[in-house]
């Protein structure tokens, strides 16, 4: 991803809960915040202070999940989740966990509508992957070129589905923006 090629990122943002550490990278209107849990139990919950801006939106790149910033004494918090461990790994090279949370701008602004369809707005440039599920190489996936608002039929494309469906939208063969419908 090309915020990790910022020269200026923040190391060790301030987080709300002890051993687990957050830094923060920038490529223009995008932020990633990686996180590294070192609780053995994991954690879920309020982890770091964000910018409450119109016109961007929060995505768990590594579950895949929206995140909604929550308010909570004058502060906008984001929420994050990382697993747990087996005591037996403590001490190893196996303990810890981790997420990416990306800041991005609202470009695609999909919804499902009618059940089987996804409206994606115009993004303008680039490709948009639509993924069955979480994106993998194991993963059904469609890729389209989009040049206008448009509604996509999900059963067209994947047959009879129930679940969740990732929009990525890249420029450049870089992240540029991510959906998840349910």
């Amino acid at each position: 991803n090309d915020a990790f090629l910022d020269k200026n990122w923040t190391p060790l943002i301030e987080t709300s809960a002890d051993n687990i550490f957050v830094n923060k990278w920038r490529s223009g209107d995008k932020t990633i915040y990686t996180v590294l849990n070192l609780r053995q139990e994991g954690y879920s919950g309020r982890l770091f202070q964000v910018s409450a801006v119109e016109g961007k939106h929060y995505v768990s790149l590594w579950y895949h999940e929206n995140l909604t910033p929550e308010p909570v004494n004058g502060k906008t918090m984001i929420s994050v989740r990382t697993d747990g461990w087996p005591s037996t790994w403590t001490g190893t090279r196996k303990e810890g966990s981790v997420d990416c949370i990306a800041e991005f701008s609202d470009i695609l602004r999909s919804e499902l509508i009618n059940g089987d369809s996804i409206r994606i707005k115009s993004p303008g440039t680039g490709k948009i992957t639509l993924w069955k599920g979480n994106p993998s190489n194991k993963t059904e996936r469609e890729d389209l070129k989009i040049i206008s608002d448009t509604v996509i039929s999900v059963k067209n494309l994947f047959g009879y589905y129930e679940g969740k469906l990732v929009i990525q939208l890249t420029r450049n063969d870089r992240l540029a923006d991510e959906n998840i419908v349910d």
